[in-house]
């Protein structure tokens, strides 16, 4: 999809004649920061309203974090939420619970990695072994991060901690934790220009398979009842992470406009935190969203050898679907 290289003023609400605008509900997975850059870009340039929708964000700070994003859209709260792949086959095991479905993945690679002091002795994953992780008590978390020290020739012996809302990285600093997981554009940058930068563990420099993070959710159900809408949504949504994928600097200064949120103060953080984040977010042939079935098996499948999910509940046509991106897979 082409970008223009100057963006169109958004319409003006009152000279722009539009019958009625379709209510969407975003749950974001954290406070507005670039893993969310292209829905807000998308909202600056004009590309949901021209798609007939009144987009509107939802934040873990409207109801004091008591809700997860995957929870707001299986109740009905949001019709869109971004959560990690393991989100959605967490949900597929609990029947009492709506039919999840991604749509779209945020990012085509994986941005982030367990990651200690760059001044820790700890050189490798193993050394982590009876050292301190800040969890953020996610499913699946631990299984995944004693894996990685397992996949290193380590015992996956991990002492968990458990951190104050947000504070899991302030941890390593405060030396309260010895590793935690982050998102290398955001908290890597953040620490790097903070002159306290990070030594950091990827899963797939250790042969461990991962899936999307965050995918794009959505209630099953409702994608059938409103395919046109969802649609719109995605569609547009591609439109803002294509200018972000382009022209990161722009993209960071209209996710700071827009947002306005007192994270995003520090421009010059945020267009770091864009370059950052700008290879990561379009696949080999240009396009937003698209998912590989063997990545979600892979994952899977990596999840059922640790004993945290069924091999006979792997079935990744019912964990997401690309109908919606308008793409030639």
């Amino acid at each position: 999809m082409d970008t223009p290289t100057d963006l169109p003023a958004p319409p003006d609400p009152a000279n722009t004649a539009v019958p009625s605008l379709h209510t969407i509900h975003l749950a974001l997975d954290w406070t507005p920061n670039t893993t969310h850059i292209g829905f807000f870009v998308a909202q600056a340039m004009g590309a949901y309203r021209e798609a007939g929708l009144a987009v509107h964000f939802q934040t873990p700070e409207d109801d004091g974090y008591t809700l997860t994003p995957a929870v707001k859209v299986a109740r009905g709260l949001a019709q869109f939420g971004l959560a990690p792949s393991e989100t959605l086959l967490s949900f597929s095991l609990q029947p009492d619970k709506p039919a999840l479905r991604a749509v779209a993945a945020v990012l085509q690679q994986d941005t982030s990695a367990i990651a200690v002091p760059a001044s820790s002795p700890v050189l490798r994953p193993a050394q982590l072994d009876g050292r301190r992780y800040a969890s953020y008590s996610a499913r699946f978390e631990m299984a995944i991060v004693r894996a990685l020290l397992r996949a290193d020739g380590g015992r996956g012996d991990l002492l968990e901690v458990q951190p104050q809302r947000l504070s899991a990285p302030a941890m390593l600093d405060s030396g309260e934790a010895d590793a935690t997981w982050i998102f290398s554009h955001w908290e890597g940058v953040l620490a790097a220009r903070r002159g306290r930068p990070l030594r950091q563990f990827r899963l797939a420099d250790h042969g461990l398979p991962y899936g999307y993070s965050p995918a794009l959710l959505a209630q099953a159900d409702w994608l059938q009842r409103h395919p046109a809408v969802a649609r719109a949504f995605v569609q547009a949504s591609a439109r803002g992470w294509q200018l972000a994928a382009q022209q990161p600097e722009r993209a960071a200064s209209l996710l700071q406009a827009t947002a306005g949120h007192p994270s995003l103060a520090d421009g010059d953080f945020l267009a770091d935190s864009a370059r950052a984040l700008a290879p990561a977010i379009l696949d080999g042939q240009g396009r937003w969203g698209t998912m590989d079935p063997a990545r979600w098996v892979g994952f899977a499948d990596l999840l059922v050898r640790l004993g945290e999910f069924p091999a006979d509940r792997v079935q990744p046509e019912s964990w997401f679907s690309s109908a919606l991106l308008g793409q030639r897979v």
